[in-house]
């Protein structure tokens, strides 16, 4: 079941969802161990933008909450959603605007880091569905525009490899002009709905390839890395310019004191004989310096 929780009137009652109270709502949560968490957004940048409204989704009760933060405010659900096992997708991006309003979760379990570790090194390159097929491929992926596929860590792709069900995403570019219209809240919903299920489904994976532990180190570390993304850090300029100075002096002494080791030693001659009909850097010392070997 879909519920709406907002403080707007309606004049019409949805064919699509039910509305809640909020106090209906901090109720039907408290019940929750689990929630599934995803936000839509007035812009990419959390210092820039806010929340347009915060989706929260649990499969036990089999409910959908849309909330318009709009009309309510979010630090509402504070405490709940702190004290809860929160399962997101691309937490690092939800997380920046929670923290914008003093919400810090943070048990996290997030779907594309743990699809990303579990296919590690695959290639982000094209390929024909023959291919995909021939060699026995299954991650997610997105088909181009001439029916290649290319690999895709995106919820959509992430659901159809997982579950076998199609995402329509069309609708996030007309978020903000269409604003908590029907379509909008159902595909809002739509974002908490499967979460849980493609969890469960990386967690067979992880057993089978030995990952669990790896996987609760990324999804631990998830927050903060988004705190630090939010707060930054700080940077002294003036000591910084001077380590970089004394970095730049050290290395030109090192240099030098590697082409003055270089000239004394005989068995390094090739390195240090100049052509001066050649190649003006044949056998010079820089190609020894900048030499890997």
């Amino acid at each position: 079941m879909i519920y709406l929780v907002t403080n707007q009137q309606k004049l019409f009652e949805s064919e699509f969802y039910s509305l809640m109270t909020v106090e209906e709502s901090l109720k039907e949560i408290s019940l929750w161990e689990v929630i599934q968490v995803d936000s839509e957004t007035s812009g990419s940048d959390a210092h820039l933008s806010d929340f347009m409204c915060i989706q929260l989704g649990n499969d036990a009760r089999d409910k959908r909450l849309v909330i318009d933060t709009s009309t309510i405010n979010v630090l509402v659900y504070k405490e709940l959603i702190e004290s809860k096992f929160c399962i997101l997708q691309n937490a690092k991006f939800d997380l920046k605007f929670f923290f914008k309003h003093g919400i810090v979760p943070r048990r996290v379990y997030d779907t594309m880091i743990v699809e990303q570790l579990l296919h590690l090194g695959f290639p982000h390159v094209s390929l024909s569905p023959y291919d995909y097929d021939r060699n026995n491929y299954t991650f997610p992926y997105h088909i181009s525009s001439d029916g290649s596929r290319t690999l895709s860590f995106a919820l959509d792709a992430i659901a159809n490899k997982r579950l076998k069900i199609n995402i329509d995403k069309s609708v996030r570019g007309q978020i903000h002009w269409r604003g908590l219209d029907d379509t909008v809240i159902l595909y809002a919903a739509g974002d908490v709905t499967y979460l849980e299920k493609i969890m469960w489904s990386q967690v067979e994976d992880l057993k089978k390839q030995g990952l669990l532990k790896a996987a609760q180190i990324e999804c631990d570390f998830i927050p903060a890395i988004s705190y630090l993304e939010w707060c930054g850090i700080h940077l002294d300029q003036e000591r910084w310019k001077a380590k970089m100075k004394k970095d730049l002096q050290n290395l030109e002494e090192s240099i030098e004191a590697l082409n003055r080791f270089v000239i004394s030693d005989p068995k390094y001659e090739k390195f240090t004989y100049i052509n001066p009909q050649g190649d003006l850097f044949e056998g010079s010392i820089n190609k020894f310096v900048n030499s890997s070997k």
